[in-house]
């Protein structure tokens, strides 16, 4: 029961941390895993556990994404940096 129930959860945070979700599910997923953590002390401490990997998954991908926007726009800064460095030394 505890496997069935640690990989149903796990699944269920894949639909949390995925991109592709719809409100609905994000609600339903949810809803799930809080009735899961209030089953026992041990189904609570493997939400929680997986729910903490989630959030660092989660953190990693903005980390990826904030990247890519750095990279994007680094170009436009350094081009306004070396245009104001140029304007406060004439």
């Amino acid at each position: 029961m505890v496997f069935i129930t640690k990989v149903s959860s796990y699944l269920l945070l894949q639909v949390l941390t995925s991109t592709s979700c719809s409100e609905e599910g994000l609600e339903d997923a949810t809803n799930v895993l809080l009735q899961l953590s209030r089953a026992n002390n041990a189904t609570r401490e493997m939400v929680l556990s997986l729910l903490l990997d989630g959030a660092q998954q989660l953190g990693l991908v903005v980390c990826q994404h904030i990247r890519c926007v750095m990279e994007f726009y680094k170009p436009q800064f350094e081009i306004k940096h070396h245009l104001l460095s140029n304007q406060l030394i004439k």
